[in-house]
């Protein structure tokens, strides 16, 4: 998931989609998939207090070596995004050539030790594309190619069928402030519609806000979204989850400024979550950072101090874990957390955001302690990770290998995680 902006997360709890042959077609809108009713939401979280800028509440701990393999490493330019593990093991994802147009977005399908590259779907260069999936056979992608200016024409949907992409109209209506698309496993999301595959036909539930991405695995999906406070200049978050029967909001605690900041035009804030992951029965966590405003009389602008934030909800209860702020200009390396993905033990991986990427490095959560892990690059280049994706115990890193740090463009990449 490489799109950053984001302040509205949905979990979902439910049954995986079943795999099927049967393609797509028409999505018909219907009540959705009925699914065990997780336990009730917060309705009194609090808020978590500020802390000095420079203080560090993650410690992370270097690992020496790393357990991530490299597996798949292209000639030619380009990255991998847009996971998904599909029920039976097949990871999809999405391969992208950047040029002066706009990405070139193809769908390709991984088996364990080789690329099956599909064929391009129709659109325009630029054109926003998502991949969802359900089997090794069973995939689609949403299509939103741009208009004239700043517009979009509308929506559409491509089933594959084992030989042919066939593409139909997408019949969700989001709002016209709302471009992106979204998609994982089953899931697919546009503008304030959320719909799922459930191995036999589409069924579709309304979200509580636009969304923007939608990540996280099959049964516990997440949603991001923007949810402005007006003039205080900054945005709230909300987290919802999946009933059975529709999203609920679990409500997040209040963050306030660092006890030593000194912030501009009455600015509270700003929370950017990227990643919601569930731990336990009773726990999940929610990374991303924390940003706000503060004027540089030096320089005579305004800046942008940024610091890495954990939240973590037990039962309900929220506890905030802060990072040291990144200084505007200090070349600082980590200002958040990226995307994120269980590992199958109670434990959680996160990338550290597009600022960081060059170190390759990824953050492990296992028994409360965080550690640092960096993966494996060869001939001294340096890595980019985008999206994390997992099912059980398997895990992937999807990214891009950069020659040198002055280079525009790198080589599509995959890691694995051996555990």
């Amino acid at each position: 998931m490489r799109r950053t902006t984001v302040v509205l997360v949905i979990l979902a709890l439910g049954t995986s989609a079943s795999a099927s042959s049967h393609t797509a077609g028409t999505p018909r809108a219907s009540s959705p998939v009925r699914a065990e009713i997780a336990e009730p939401a917060a309705v009194s979280p609090g808020a978590c207090p500020g802390v000095p800028r420079q203080a560090d509440q993650l410690r992370p701990v270097t690992v020496r070596g790393s357990r991530w393999r490299l597996v798949s490493l292209d000639d030619s330019r380009g990255y991998l995004d847009g996971g998904t593990i599909t029920p039976d093991g097949t990871l999809w994802a999405l391969h992208g050539t950047p040029d002066a147009m706009g990405d070139h977005l193809v769908a390709r399908r991984w088996d364990g030790r080789t690329w099956t590259q599909l064929p391009r779907v129709p659109s325009a260069p630029g054109a926003d594309q998502a991949l969802a999936a359900a089997s090794r056979d069973v995939a689609w992608i949403v299509t939103h190619p741009r208009g004239e200016g700043d517009t979009y024409a509308p929506r559409t949907l491509s089933a594959w069928n084992g030989t042919a992409w066939q593409t139909v109209p997408l019949h969700l209506r989001p709002g016209p402030d709302d471009p992106h698309s979204s998609a994982q496993g089953p899931w697919v999301v546009a503008g304030d519609q959320s719909m799922r595959w459930d191995g036999t036909r589409w069924r579709s539930a309304p979200l509580p806000a636009p969304g923007y991405s939608v990540g996280g695995t099959d049964d516990e999906p997440w949603v991001v979204g923007e949810m402005p406070l007006g003039g205080t200049g900054g945005e709230r978050t909300r987290v919802a989850r999946w009933t059975g029967s529709a999203w609920q909001d679990v409500p997040m605690p209040d963050l306030r400024l660092p006890s030593d900041a000194e912030p501009e035009h009455g600015n509270v804030g700003t929370r950017h979550v990227e990643a919601a992951v569930r731990t336990g029965p009773a726990e999940f966590w929610a990374l991303g950072s924390f940003e706000w405003v503060e004027h540089d009389a030096e320089e005579g602008e305004d800046v942008f101090p940024r610091r890495p934030l954990a939240m973590r909800n037990v039962s309900g209860v929220w506890t905030c874990f802060w990072g040291p702020t990144a200084e505007p200009g200090s070349g600082d390396a980590m200002p958040g957390f990226g995307d994120a993905a269980p590992d199958g033990r109670g434990g959680l991986w996160s990338t550290t955001g597009r600022y960081d990427s060059e170190r390759g490095s990824l953050w492990h959560l296992s028994g409360g302690r965080w550690t640092l892990e960096f993966i494996p690059v060869p001939d001294g280049g340096h890595a980019v990770v985008y999206d994390l994706v997992s099912r059980d115990r398997t895990i992937y890193a999807l990214g891009s290998i950069f020659k040198d740090a002055g280079t525009s463009a790198g080589r599509a990449a995959l890691w694995r995680l051996s555990q």
